[in-house]
């Protein structure tokens, strides 16, 4: 039992070992770690959240990606115990692979590699997505997703096995016994279901050193076996081990492959005899010209060589041999030039690849050539121009002060010369104004892009927002573009855990009248305790109607402070009624319960003219015996068509007499007018309104019309009975 009584609050590690004197001392003692919450601080927080997930944007299939997964642990509790972090295909439905993580305390984080093997993956894009399977207080941020699209390699491949890769203890001494371990892949999109044996060879003193079999393989799997070398008769010096599978496959050329192993005298130092090709330079050059290739070779054994030896450079693009000079001899730690004149008339223009080596059998072939890169101008083509760029600088968005992060410094090419000399590509933080770290590129291709990642350590860095700056250092003929930055936040790590909450937390907007336009206004604060530098869109929506009614930017959004966009609404073409307006944000914060609100406004029907007008004009007719009478009924309507009471009608009859000429309507929105005493012949009679009147309103004479189409609205005739 641990009583914590008097035990100071934070992380504790623990660490259990035993007092047995045994022969392996590496597994005597293992730890864990664990929090001692203080009794009147916050509740304790368990959390271990998938921070980022990261992987190039785009592989050919059967080709193998690194899937790069980070988790940090946000809460404030240390986890002591493993748990495994699993990046699975949700395009394909698949699980990639996983890794195990053997803990994480409170602030810390760290980032894992798993590698997917793309030969069964299909053609287009994918979502990978990490996730871990510990149970924590959160699981909203338990995973992350990226997307990666995987292109066509042209054609099937068809079974084909590859022995990916060698690896052995770079030496021991005679007599002993190294494993060694040979990684099989099956990069074909066949499984290979039949037992096949995997065998390794001492190539250097013609022995088969053992064989192991292999119980089939499934399309894009992999597996690694052991197989033990006994050195008891093997011979002094530097051997090559050759693995190689026994399948009959369609790709043969991947079907071994090899590594170098040094057997060293049990009684002491053994004679190592070793030539270096340390480096080739050649200057870009135009068509036509010769230019001096250098080459330098170095003695790096334990022994004098006394024998001549032929140095040669050959162009690698051009498939041709350059020359050749010879050297005399060389003591051991010596080194000297040799120095061959190229003869470009009959070379291509472009990038050439030049390759020099020496024909000393030595006891290390791995270093007996070495490679630059140059350009061969065309004579009528453009001036030649070297520039390197920095066309990315890229890192996590932020971290705990005391943990490493890698700061990726992408260089492309963008001129016309190869460029063959090796240049540093360095970071420096310009915040604290102190150097990161640098890398060496050995050289880059006219239109070609290497990428480097250099380690920050951000022990003794500052809290807070740090600007970090990637520079690649050859002088070029464009300094514009030869560096780059990045930011990044660097938190306290006995602080609160970093959080990104940019919430909505009002919008305003008045009622209006159809075809206006209002503003509308949307409030958003920084509730987080990290600054927002990125950009980032505020959507206004009408959701009644489905549409969006506008977008606008924010940048620079300080933690604790607040802010108001504002987005005009054209209510144009907007229906009449009630409408639910929607802002939201479009940020990815730690909170999405507040990143959108809602409000309602009403959109009323633009109000009618003061206008009125004759809807309708009825005739009848009485036989009254001798003589006969017309009567005219007239409505009054307003702009909608309504019935108008209260509206004087004044008009005038075809014939001058003593008739009424005006009527005032009544609530059913009509009046009548009536001739009397028509003799009996006067065939018709006709009634023509001069004018309507009523306060407030206004005749449109234009307006009239009737309803059942026996007048125009304005004259009507009556006929006689």
């Amino acid at each position: 039992d641990w009583n914590t009584a008097e035990r100071s609050i934070g992380s504790h590690t623990l660490t259990a070992s035993h007092d047995l004197t045994d022969e392996n001392a590496t597994n005597d003692q293992a730890s864990t770690v664990v929090t001692i919450n203080d009794p009147a601080g916050p509740d304790p927080v368990t959390n271990i959240a998938v921070t980022s997930v990261t992987a190039v944007s785009e592989v050919q299939q059967g080709s193998t990606a690194g899937v790069n997964v980070t988790v940090r642990n946000v809460g404030n509790q240390d986890v002591g115990t493993s748990f495994a972090v699993t990046v699975a295909d949700d395009t394909d439905g698949a699980t990639i692979g996983s890794t195990t993580v053997a803990g994480l305390t409170a602030g810390a984080q760290t980032t894992v590699t798993i590698n997917w093997n793309t030969a069964s993956a299909s053609v287009g894009s994918h979502t990978l997505t990490g996730s871990h399977d510990f149970a924590d207080d959160d699981p909203s941020d338990d995973q992350a997703s990226t997307t990666v699209t995987v292109t066509g390699t042209g054609g099937p491949a068809g079974t084909d096995l590859a022995v990916t890769s060698v690896a052995a203890v770079s030496q021991l001494v005679q007599g002993n016994i190294a494993g060694v371990n040979v990684t099989v892949r099956n990069e074909g999109t066949e499984d290979v279901s039949a037992s096949f044996l995997v065998t390794v060879v001492d190539a250097t003193d013609g022995v088969t050193v053992g064989s192991r079999s292999i119980a089939g393989l499934a399309a894009g799997a992999q597996t690694t076996v052991t197989i033990d070398w006994n050195t008891a008769t093997s011979s002094l010096g530097l051997h090559t081990l050759t693995a190689s599978h026994d399948v009959a496959d369609d790709d043969p050329s991947n079907d071994e492959s090899s590594t170098t192993v040094r057997v060293t005298d049990p009684s002491g130092g053994s004679p190592i005899t070793d030539v270096a090709v340390t480096g080739v330079s050649a200057s870009s050059v135009t068509q036509g010209e010769v230019t001096p290739v250098t080459v330098s070779v170095e003695n790096v054994g334990n022994q004098d060589v006394i024998t001549p030896f032929t140095v040669t450079v050959t162009d690698a693009t051009d498939g041709v041999t350059v020359g050749s000079g010879s050297v005399s001899g060389l003591v051991a730690g010596a080194s000297t030039t040799v120095t061959i004149d190229w003869n470009t008339a009959g070379s291509s223009i472009g990038t050439h690849t030049l390759t020099a080596s020496h024909d000393l059998g030595d006891e290390n072939a791995s270093n007996d050539e070495a490679s630059t890169i140059t350009t061969v101008n065309d004579p009528g083509g453009p001036s030649p121009v070297t520039d390197l760029a920095v066309v990315g600088v890229s890192a996590v968005s932020e971290l705990v002060q005391g943990n490493i992060a890698g700061v990726n410094v992408t260089v492309r090419n963008e001129g016309n010369q190869a460029v063959g000399a090796p240049f540093t590509v360095s970071v420096t933080d310009a915040t604290d104004d102190v150097a990161v770290g640098s890398a060496t590129v050995p050289g880059l291709a006219a239109g070609a892009q290497t990428t480097v990642t250099i380690d920050w350590n951000t022990a003794e860095s500052s809290i807070g927002l740090h600007t970090l700056v990637g520079r690649q250092e050859l002088p070029d003929d464009d300094p514009t573009n030869d560096e780059g930055s990045t930011t990044v936040q660097v938190n306290d790590p006995g602080g609160d855990p970093p959080v990104t909450d940019i919430a909505v937390t009002g919008i305003s907007v008045a009622s209006v009248t159809q075809g206006t336009v209002t503003p509308i206004t949307v409030t958003l604060e920084n509730l987080g305790n990290q600054d927002v530098t990125g950009p980032f869109t505020v959507r206004v929506l009408d959701f009644t109607e489905g549409s969006t009614l506008g977008l606008e930017t924010v940048t620079d959004f300080a933690a604790g402070t607040q802010t108001t966009v504002t987005i005009d609404w054209n209510t144009s073409g907007s229906s009449i009624g009630e409408h639910i307006i929607i802002a939201d944000h479009d940020l990815g914060d730690d909170n999405l319960l507040n990143d959108q609100t809602m409000t309602t406004a009403t959109v009323s029907a633009p109000p009618l003219p003061d206008e009125i007008h004759v809807g309708d004009l009825a005739g009848s007719v009485n036989n009254d015996g001798r003589t006969w009478s017309g009567t005219v009924m007239i409505t009054v309507h307003d702009p909608t068509h309504g019935a108008v009471a209260g509206a004087t009608v004044v008009g005038a009859w075809s014939r001058e007499a003593g008739a009424a000429t005006e009527c005032v309507t009544d609530g059913g929105g009509t009046c009548t007018v009536s001739f009397a005493g028509l003799r009996k012949n006067i065939p018709s009679i006709g009634f023509s309104v001069s004018t309507v009147t009523l306060d407030g309103q206004t005749y449109a004479p234009g307006e009239n019309h009737d309803s059942d189409g026996d007048s125009d609205g304005t004259t009507i005739t009556v006929s006689k009975p």
